[in-house]
């Protein structure tokens, strides 16, 4: 209970979001909405529209954040917070690419896949992957304490 407790604190705590008026930005966050991830797969789940974060419980014990960025730059940044720190390396690449299948654009999802095929996914990794439109779009697996993060990221000016 005590693993679950920091954890669901660790998925609400993962992001400090600065605020940024909103005629500064280049980007307006209009377009940006909730992820429809499968009913069957998620316990509970928050979305704030004002900050574009998302957060959910999913029904397997693990834990997701995304936050969008929709100012200077438009981005997404997506984390599964797995609830051991003992993976291989095949786990570890199926469960990166289940969150990816959940929240990346059908090209983009085949991008991911082309970029992360033939790569050993084990903690520590922290891939670059080739997009002909987003300056940055990767993956990268940490350990912190008793929990596995993978993180996919992409952003564009």
């Amino acid at each position: 209970m005590r693993i679950f407790i920091r954890l669901v604190l660790t998925v609400f705590l993962i992001a400090i979001v600065q605020t940024v008026q909103a005629e500064d930005c280049t980007f307006v966050g209009g377009g940006i909405k909730e992820p429809q991830l499968p009913r069957d797969l998620v316990h509970l789940k928050y979305w704030d529209d004002e900050t574009k974060e998302f957060r959910a419980i999913l029904k397997s014990g693990e834990l997701m954040y995304v936050s969008y960025s929709h100012c200077n730059h438009f981005g997404m940044e997506a984390h599964l917070i797995l609830t051991n720190s003992e993976y291989d390396p095949k786990e570890l690449a199926q469960s990166a690419d289940r969150l990816a299948s959940l929240l990346l654009t059908k090209k983009d999802l085949g991008y991911f896949r082309k970029g992360v095929h033939g790569q050993s996914l084990k903690l520590g990794a922290n891939l670059s992957i080739i997009h002909d439109e987003y300056d940055d779009f990767g993956i990268r697996l940490t350990a912190q304490g008793s929990v596995t993060i993978i993180t996919i990221s992409y952003y564009f000016t």
